[in-house]
This record gives C-alpha cells, sequence and structure tokens, in this order.
C-alpha cells in the first residue's frame, strides 16, 4: 500500500501556470536576499563612517583645547611681573626750565605779534584803501554825495567801518535830496552808499524854469519843461509858509488823489483867507480852505463818480457842486437890482437838481467822519 501511494505522489503533474509560478516565487525569493544584504552593507558602511567623524572631531577638540591651554599660559603674566608692575607708578615727566619759562611767556608772545601784525597794517597802505559805491541814485549826483559824505582818502578803513555814523548824518544834511543814508560793508574793503531820497510833490514856475519842491519843503534846482514828468503838480503860492504847509500836507495824504491834481492857486474870499483852488485833470476844480484840506479833500473821490460834467466842488463852507455857468449866472444876478425876472429862479431850481446827487453821497461820507452842513444851508450862506 505505501509502494502505491508513492508512486502516486510521484505521478503528480503541474500545470504550465503552476510552473512559471514556482519559478516567479523563487526570482521574488533571491531578489529579496539581494536587497537584504545590500541594505545591511549600506548600513555597515554608513556607521563606519560616522565613527571616522567622531574620531575626528575629538581630535580636533582636543587640539583647540590644548591651544587654548598653552595660549593663556603665556598671556597670564607671572606674579613677579605683577608685583613689579604694582610697585612701579607713572612718572610724570618733570618739564624744564625753559619749558616752563615758555609756557607763561607764551600768553605775552602771542599778544604782542597780534598788535605787531596790526600796527602793521595801519602803516601799510593797504588800511587805507577803500571802495566806495552808491546806490539809490535818482535826483542826487554821486559825486556831490560822496563829497559831501567827508570821506577822504586818507581816513582809515576801519574808521569807516566801525564809525560809519557821522558819514551818514554829513551826506542827509548835505544833500537836500537825501531822507536817508546807509552805510554797509562788503568784504574785503567795499563800502556801499544807498540812499532813499524826498519825493518831488510839485513844482514851482518861475522864471529859471520849474522849480521842483520836495517832501521836506526844501526847493530844489530848475527844471526845464523837457525833464517835468507826464503829470506833474505846479504849485501858484507866494507865501512860503502856505507852500510849506501844503506840501507837507500832500506827503502825508494819497498818493493816487494828489497825483490827479494839475495845479495848487489861492482862491481867498473876505471869509476864506486860506481858500484854495484845485484844478484836477478829469477837468473838475475844487475849492477847499487850506487848513482843512487834510480832512475835506479825500470826500473828493466819491463825489466825482456822480458827476456827469466838468464841475466845481466848493468844500468852504460844507460841500456841493455847481458849474461855471451857473456861478456866472448867479454872479450876474447879485450884480443887478432885487426885482430880478424869472430866469434866475429858474437857474437856482436846476442848479439845486443838478448837486443833490453830490450833496447826498458827500453827506454819507460826512456822516462816518464828521458832521457836514445840509444843502440849503449852504447855498443860503454863499447867496449871502
Amino acid at each position: 500500500m505505501a509502494q502505491k501511494k508513492k508512486e502516486g505522489k510521484d505521478e503528480v503533474v503541474l500545470t504550465e501556470w503552476q510552473k512559471r509560478n514556482v519559478e516567479f516565487l523563487k526570482r521574488k525569493k533571491k531578489e529579496a536576499e539581494e536587497k537584504e544584504k545590500l541594505q545591511q552593507k549600506l548600513q555597515a558602511e554608513k556607521r563606519a563612517q560616522f565613527q571616522q567623524h567622531l574620531n575626528k572631531g575629538e581630535t580636533e577638540e582636543k587640539q583647540v583645547e590644548e591651544k587654548a591651554q598653552s595660549s593663556s599660559k603665556k598671556k597670564r603674566p607671572s606674579q613677579k611681573t605683577k608685583e613689579k608692575k604694582r610697585v612701579k607708578p607713572k612718572q610724570k615727566k618733570s618739564l624744564s626750565k625753559k619749558q616752563k619759562a615758555w609756557r607763561k611767556a607764551s600768553p605775552v608772545v602771542v599778544l604782542s605779534l597780534a598788535v605787531l601784525l596790526f600796527s602793521l597794517f595801519l602803516i601799510s597802505p593797504y588800511s587805507k584803501k577803500k571802495v566806495i559805491q552808491v546806490e539809490g541814485l535818482t535826483h542826487a549826483l554821486e559825486e556831490d554825495v560822496l563829497t559831501q559824505s567827508g570821506i577822504a582818502d586818507s581816513d582809515y578803513f576801519f574808521s569807516l567801518l566801525f564809525q560809519p555814523g557821522p558819514y551818514e548824518q554829513a551826506i542827509e544834511q548835505g544833500n537836500m535830496w537825501v531822507k536817508k543814508a546807509v552805510i554797509n560793508y562788503k568784504f574785503p574793503n567795499i563800502f556801499t552808499i544807498k540812499l532813499t531820497e524826498y519825493d518831488v510833490v510839485g513844482y514851482m514856475q518861475t522864471d529859471a524854469g520849474y522849480q521842483p519842491i520836495l517832501e521836506n519843503g526844501k526847493h530844489a534846482a530848475a527844471v526845464n519843461s523837457t525833464e517835468l514828468p507826464d503829470n506833474y503838480l505846479i504849485i501858484n503860492l507866494e507865501n512860503e509858509e502856505d507852500i510849506q504847509t501844503l506840501v507837507k500836507t500832500f506827503a502825508d495824504m494819497d498818493k493816487e488823489l494828489i497825483s490827479n491834481i494839475r495845479s495848487v492857486d489861492l482862491a481867498s474870499t473876505a471869509a476864506t483867507a486860506d481858500l484854495l483852488s484845485l484844478t484836477m485833470y478829469d477837468g473838475n476844480i475844487v475849492r477847499v480852505p487850506l487848513s482843512e484840506i487834510k480832512v475835506k479833500l479825500p470826500y473828493y473821490s466819491k463825489i466825482k463818480s456822480t458827476l456827469s460834467e466838468p464841475s466845481i466842488i466848493d468844500m468852504e463852507v460844507g460841500l456841493y457842486a455847481t458849474t461855471a455857468a451857473l456861478e456866472e449866472t448867479r454872479d450876474a444876478e447879485n450884480d443887478e437890482p432885487v426885482s430880478s425876472d424869472d430866469d434866475g429862479a429858474n437857474a437856482e431850481a436846476s442848479e439845486a437838481e443838478n448837486t443833490e446827487g453830490q450833496e447826498e453821497a458827500a453827506q454819507e461820507e460826512g456822516n462816518e467822519s464828521q458832521e457836514i452842513p445840509d444843502q440849503p444851508d449852504s447855498e443860503a450862506e454863499t447867496a449871502q
């Protein structure tokens, strides 16, 4: 029976697929064994390399420690040298007698040298060399300013630098055109005289020409008509005191208003001795007392805008506007007997209608600064 079983076993035949499967399994087994061997080999090599790195690091650390110990031993001074250093303090170098004497004498020597150099500079011609310039000239002459300043070639440089006041005053007092003089210094030796001149307020017509009148009231040398500006003021007054008062008053008033005045004439009456007649460039005439010109004349700027024709603005008593034709008619009526025709009444009525608007404008302006009489009162007074 046993033999039969053995024979049955030997007779087992594998299929083609089973044979391939058996071969595949054997191949896989071999590959796995080879992989394990390779991994073991790599691990062994890595361990060997790591061990080598450890050994190198230990040797390097030992070498560094040995070097540090050797250097510290070299740096550490011995106790004997420390004691020597402690025992021997630093000794200050003692100065010699010459050095001590020089230290004491050095301030005196430096000061003496400075004085010597300054004295040499004063003796030299460079101490008197000056370059003088003049700026701000309009009417004054440069030669006159330099002469009136009193600056001489022999004057020292420092006298003009530190004391310019006397020279400035000499220019202001000596030249009628100069209002203010200032001397400025610029390195190295340049001095500039800056001038501020007086304005010309008006001109007086004389036989020699037109004589300028400055804002300080002084009269300059006469000039020709070709030298006059486009718009200029002619002052036809004889009393010097009145001229001085008028000029100083105009100097403090609005420049635009004053530039509109062509001429100033005396028009005194029995009631007002200082009454002036101002002829304007716009064709109007203003009558105003000299003593009240600063207060009343500014009203003209508002009144002229209401005028439709050249008129006469009377500011002698109150304030009203009229025309030359109406004034001639009134003067003629005053010369005739009291029983006059209806034309005079009509003229007065037309004058009142013409000046009604101007009187209202003047009254509005007058309420702000001062009280101005009404139109009827002023006309009544002038009629009387």
